[in-house]
């Protein structure tokens, strides 16, 4: 209740014999953690690896490699988000005990609905952030709408609102900024494809999202990525810098979409996200 400053303290007090840290990028806590506990005390850690590059002005941080790798020597269990993290722990400390505990959704609340698609490519992220490679996606969502006189695309999240948008696509993009969970959900249905070119995601939550809501996703073919969503119909993954292969895999996503009877595609989409990914099995 306290917060983080006391953590050390309350981890030495030996009143909890199990202790969770969370998140690699949380160094200085996660070392007062590891050096407080006492003989019988076991430590669960949800590190969320990311490289430290994903951080702004990383070079300042030059505790998180070092503290991250204590933290993952000292940890009882590691819950990693993907096979490829589980690879990873591995690789920075031989002797980890890591499992794979993937994240999920609740398709009570995604899935798709009887409702047309509408010719709209949606883009859901933190614009600010420059993992999330938002240029390259409103590059390709500017080829798109120069392709499809039809289409429009809507932008949703934090900085949104800000991304400066060239005057022949403008008209075309709205940008609500933050939504509520009932329309984000909305939108996900709605939409005839999701795009997400980061250049890393440690999980992806909202390309599980939207796949369970049978809307085809087109993202970055990471390591973690791939290792998350290779095989599952509808998500396609790219090399984020070539052009012509995101374009392509848009295309695919559109023409699977129009195939065959309405809402066809998209039923099957978000049963195999459901089988790989539902917090319910």
């Amino acid at each position: 209740p306290d917060g983080v400053a006391l953590a050390q303290p309350l981890v030495a007090s030996g009143r909890w014999p199990l202790v969770e840290i969370l998140s690699w990028a949380n160094a200085a806590t996660n070392l007062d953690v590891v050096a407080a506990r006492r003989a019988g005390t076991r430590i669960i850690y949800t590190p969320h690896t990311q490289p430290a590059w994903t951080m702004p002005d990383s070079e300042r941080y030059w505790l998180l490699e070092p503290a991250f790798d204590r933290a993952l020597a000292e940890s009882d269990l590691i819950c990693c988000d993907s096979p490829a993290e589980v690879a990873t722990v591995r690789q920075r400390v031989r002797e980890a005990r890591a499992i794979m505990l993937p994240l999920g959704v609740a398709p009570g609340r995604f899935h798709p609905a009887p409702v047309s698609r509408a010719p709209e490519v949606l883009l859901v992220a933190d614009f600010g952030e420059y993992r999330k490679r938002t240029d390259l996606s409103l590059a390709a969502i500017a080829r798109l709408l120069a392709r499809r006189p039809e289409f429009h695309a809507t932008l949703v999240g934090r900085h949104s609102q800000k991304v400066t948008l060239a005057p022949e696509i403008a008209p075309r993009v709205r940008r609500p900024g933050y939504v509520s969970d009932a329309e984000l959900v909305r939108l996900y249905q709605q939409s005839a494809v999701f795009l997400l070119l980061s250049d890393y995601e440690a999980f992806g939550i909202p390309i599980v999202e939207a796949l369970a809501c049978g809307t085809p996703v087109v993202t970055t073919a990471t390591r973690e990525a791939t290792s998350l969503f290779s095989g599952l119909p509808g998500c396609l993954l790219v090399d984020n810098t070539d052009a012509a292969a995101v374009d392509a895999a848009l295309e695919n996503a559109l023409m699977s979409g129009e195939a065959g009877a309405p809402g066809m595609a998209g039923e099957a989409v978000a049963e195999a996200a459901a089988r790989r990914f539902s917090l319910e099995t």
